[in-house]
Formats: structure tokens, sequence, C-alpha cells
């Protein structure tokens, strides 16, 4: 058994563990301390709402395949909750969360659950991952071996001998020998050929804003298969299949697929129907994500599930927790308590809204209630729940309307937060100095990095696959992990400046920018050191290039969100500031790349408005 890195979910690094946003608990502690232990695979889910519609929680049906503890269970299968989903056109989207596909298999640590839910069969008993996802170890069929949150093992029966030492029992092996998992079921099955796969571009894109991938090849078949990314949330250890409603085009010899706002940096691959053979495309960048919700709605054409962005708003039917087009913060009795964990939330806060405009209103009152379901209020919490596994959950809760959504191709709907809330667990060791030397107390939480990574979600953004980035998915105890990223700035500056584009539903109001973050547009305020800019950004006829170290750019490359080229300059000599005429460019997103003789390449988000 090894100890892994990692961070929400599974990380890829063999290591001593490096846990920013997670309180791992020791394998000892989840076995004795769950009351029930099987192994099964993951059939489907549904959401369902609480009996007081505050909460939603999503069901995953588990088949089983055997029973290590716990009397009791008189079923072949067991129900799984994990916090949020969708009912309707109410969204309640949770990070971290544990997201099963179709196939997953592993052991299941819960216990149960009481819960009240709203047409859901009362009799039927529910259960709760012990830890969050730590009670779930996920069995990798190409390697074999069993992997969750902390551990790894190199084969299932690896931790059947560790239950065993605990004093778990085989209670039960159910006859349906398909579906047993074995330690070398399909362990060496799956073809990796790279061959099949010619090209594909762009090489560099961002997950979740409808950005086409071109993948062109041979073999892929006529009818649409399986095209996976490597997951944000465990560093690529597994992958994450892009929806159908995604895969644009399949033929033969090319496939053109939305990239999701999951997806990270690494390889993918493509698996044609009726194969066992994967088609491997290396060296591919995620630079960030948007965060997208999952809806299935009659509405949509074809009955298929869409992947949607969360949008911005400044108002939502009267509703309190928003003044003056912002959303207002209210920190909780518990959180409010300690004054450098209020500082340390709040300059991350200043920051983060001056640089991208992000405008949150902190409300000078406080809330007694820590409970972060839906009831209008914007909470800041700080909790002791000693079951809690995270140091830091996100929580928006969404509207979603129809209508003929032009933003984004393929997509009929928009969903708009009316509430969000942030719970920080008060049972970690917090570290609330400035470290500004980069020094964190090794037994102890980067606070301020947590904090602005929280922001980062809460602003949209998606984990990454980058060390360099604060939305990296691993940090851990000792870890400086408040850590500055052009991809991050720009991609809030991008989300928020789309969303204010957006279409509006009744009662929705849009979202104000944040007064110093608009000042810094303005050439005056531009901060003139050595940085490379945009300005006016956004746009509209024309747009500058400001290079006030004059450093060499060989070229600039300005694409569009299919990453079609819209524009394309060489440069023989040094300059300080370029002007590029823009009235052709239609009102959209764009990203430029820009090539500097040192080979480093930089990217920047523009918007046309």
């Amino acid at each position: 058994m090894k100890k892994i890195s990692f961070y929400f979910f599974l990380c890829c690094f063999l290591a001593n563990a490096q846990n920013e946003l997670i309180i791992d608990e020791p394998i000892e502690k989840l076995i004795s301390g769950s009351e029930v232990i099987v192994e099964g695979e993951y059939i489907e889910k549904k959401s369902y709402f609480t009996s007081d519609k505050r909460h939603i929680y999503t069901l995953n049906k588990i088949k089983l395949f055997n029973i290590h503890k716990g009397n009791g269970i008189d079923s072949d299968y067991i129900y799984v909750i994990t916090q949020g989903g969708a009912v309707g056109n109410k969204i309640m989207k949770v990070i971290p969360s544990l997201q099963l596909q179709a196939g997953d298999m592993g052991f299941f640590l819960v216990n149960n659950k009481e819960l009240n839910l709203i047409d859901f069969d009362k009799n039927k008993k529910v259960f709760l991952l012990s830890k969050d996802v730590q009670g779930f170890f996920m069995y990798n069929k190409l390697n074999g071996n069993l992997t969750n949150q902390v551990y790894s093992f190199d084969s299932p029966n690896e931790l059947r001998s560790e239950l065993i030492s605990q004093n778990s029992t085989n209670l039960g092996l159910f006859d349906d020998e398909t579906y047993f998992i074995k330690d070398d079921i399909e362990k060496n099955q799956f073809i990796t050929e790279s061959t099949s796969i010619t090209s594909y571009s762009p090489s560099t894109v961002v997950g979740g804003v409808g950005m086409i991938l071109t993948i062109n090849g041979q073999g892929f078949g006529s009818d649409v298969g399986v095209i996976a990314f490597r997951q944000v949330d465990d560093g690529g250890q597994t992958y994450t299949n892009a929806l159908s409603s995604q895969i644009q085009l399949w033929t033969d010899t090319k496939i053109e697929v939305e990239v999701p706002s999951s997806a990270g940096s690494g390889n993918f691959y493509v698996q044609p129907v009726g194969t066992t053979s994967r088609y491997y495309g290396s060296n591919f960048t995620v630079s960030h994500g948007i965060i997208n919700v999952t809806l299935s709605w009659s509405l949509f054409r074809d009955g298929t599930t869409q992947a949607l962005p969360l949008v911005h708003i400044g108002g939502y039917n009267s509703q309190n927790n928003f003044q003056d087009g912002n959303y207002v913060l209210n920190f909780s009795n518990e959180f409010n308590q300690n004054s450098d964990r209020v500082g340390s939330f709040v300059n991350g806060l200043e920051e983060w809204s001056c640089l991208t405009g992000l405008n949150y209103v902190i409300s000078e009152n406080t809330v007694s209630n820590a409970d972060t379901g839906e009831d209008g209020i914007n909470k800041v919490t700080f909790t002791n729940d000693s079951s809690l596994g995270y140091l830091g959950i996100y929580k928006p809760k969404a509207t979603c309307s129809y209508y003929n959504y032009q933003f984004f191709r393929y997509q009929s709907a928009a969903c708009y937060i009316n509430e969000f809330d942030i719970d920080i667990n008060g049972a970690a060791a917090w570290d609330y100095s400035a470290h500004i030397d980069g020094s964190v107390n090794p037994f102890r939480y980067d606070s301020s990095g947590t904090f602005r990574h929280e922001l980062g979600h809460s602003g949209g953004l998606e984990h990454v696959i980058n060390t360099e980035s604060l939305m990296h998915y691993s940090g851990g105890r000792g870890s400086d992990i408040d850590k500055e990223s052009a991809e991050f700035k720009d991609a809030v500056n991008a989300k928020l400046l789309r969303d204010l584009d957006e279409h509006m539903g009744e009662g929705v109001t849009k979202l104000e920018l944040s007064e110093c973050y608009l000042q810094s547009l303005s050439i005056s305020d531009l901060n003139l050191k050595s940085q490379i800019k945009y300005f006016p950004n956004p746009f509209e006829d024309y747009i500058n290039l400001y290079n006030p170290s004059n450093e060499k750019i060989e070229s600039l490359v300005i694409f569009d969100l299919s990453g079609k080229i819209v524009e394309e300059h060489f440069f023989d000599s040094n300059f300080e500031r370029f002007t590029l005429e823009t009235q052709k460019i239609q009102k959209g997103i764009y990203f430029s790349t820009l090539k500097m003789k040192s080979g480093d390449l930089k990217t920047h988000t523009l918007i046309k408005k």
C-alpha cells in the first residue's frame, strides 16, 4: 500500500501526503469508522430535493459484488448519496464531490444516513461515503490497482487483506461472476495505440467554454464512441468522458469535440465503438477551465444531457443576498471569531476583486446558522464537523432558464447563480500568517491560498493540472499554495465579462464589476513595470498590445473558441505598442498567443464587446 499526494480526489504522484483541501484519514480509522463496506459497480443516478427543498442530493445506485462489513443488506443494490445535483431547473453544485461514471467499480466505505427525500422510497436505505470521497476506492481496469484520495493499492486483494486485519469479514458474494471484480480483469486488455491519431488542434485549450478540439486520424469508425480527457480533480489518474452532446462530428478520419470543463492537461484518448482499443493524443494542455453543470431537460433536443456554465448575476427576484448588483457575503459567527482568519479571507477577496472584477460585498452582519442549504444567504462558514473530509467546499445554487442560447453553440439554457456558500473546515490546523517569504508552518495549512482557491471556484474556475497555478488540484501541509497566475486572472476576467453580455431571464439583473477593476482597464492605470498587456480589454474597434520592456515578440495569433485563427501577425523588430484594428472581428471571447524570441508562449483572453 502506498500513500499518495492528492487535492480533492485522486492524484497520480506517489509521495507523502500533500493535501490542500482535504483532511486525510488513516486507513485503519477509515475502515473502523465505516458501518458498511462493499464492492460494487456504479449503475445510474438520480437527484432529489430534501423535504424542505433546501438541499439536493444525488443517489448513486451501486450493484454489489461483495459485502465485507455491515449486516442487514437485503438487496444486491445499495444507494450511495453525494451532495448536489439537478432537479428540474434547480441546480446545487458542490466542489469537491464524487462524480461517478458508467462502469466505475470499486470499494465503497459508507455509513447509514437518514434523509427525507421528496419522491424517493423511504423504505430504501441510503448511505453516505465515509470522509466524503475518501470512502471510495476506485478499481483501475487498465493497471489493476486500487486508489482513493490518499492510498494506492497494487490490487484489490491488498485492501481485502487490510479489511480482514481490521476484523471485517466477507459477508457475502453475489453469484453473478460476470460482475465480480477479479484482480486481473481487463488489466492488459486495452491496446494503447498512438499512430491512429495523426494530428490534433489546438494543442492548448480552455475547458468548459465550447472550445472545439479537432482530431485527425484513421480507424475511428462511423459511429460515435468515447473521447476521454485527464480528470482535473485527481491529477489525471482517471479520465472524464466528453458528453455525447459535446461531440459535434465523428467520422472514420475526423472528430470534433467540445473540451469539457473537467478536462486537464496530459494525454486524451479516442475509443471507437465496439473495441477495446484506445488511441492517444499526447502533450495536450488545458490552461484553465470554467465550471459547468450538467443538465438533462426535456426542452433539450433529442433528450440530451447538456453542459452549461454557471452565470454570475447582480440580483435575482429581489433576494436579499444581493446589493447594488453584487453578491453579499455573510460570515458565520464561528468564522468571524478570529480576526486573522477574517483578515486572510478579506485580503484575498479584495485582491482578486481588483484583478478580475469579481465584486462581492462583505456584510457587517454575521449569521448563526452554519447550514449551507439554500436559504437566500451567501455564507462563509467555519464548522467543526468531524465527518467533513475537506478543508473547503464551494456550493453554488443556480436556477436555469431555457431560451435560444446564442453564445455557446448547441446549448439552449443558462444557469444563474442565485446563491452560494463557502464552507471552511474548522477542525484543520491553519496558518493565518501572510508568509511573504513563501514559508508556511510545516504542520499547518495555508489559509490565504486555500481561501483564494475557493474564491477562484466562486469566480467560476475549475481545477487545473499545473503546479504554477492557484487552481492546481494539489497542495499540502506546509505548502505555499498562494500562487498568482495570469491564466487565473484572464479566465475570471473573461468569465465575468461574458456574464455581463449574457441573456438575462425574468427577475435577473446583471452583475456589477468592481470599481478598482474597471479603473485598471484604462491606460493611465496600467501597471507599467514589465508586464505585457492588452488595452482596452474588452475592446471594440481596436486593441493595443502594450510591451513596456520592449521584449522581442516574434508573432501574435488570435483565435476564437473553436480554435479558428482570426488574426495573425509577425514582427521583425521590437516595439512598445502595437495597435490592431478589430472592426471585422465579431463580438465574443478570443484567445491570443504571443510567441517570444526566447521560445516562451504568453496567452491572454480577449473580449470583443
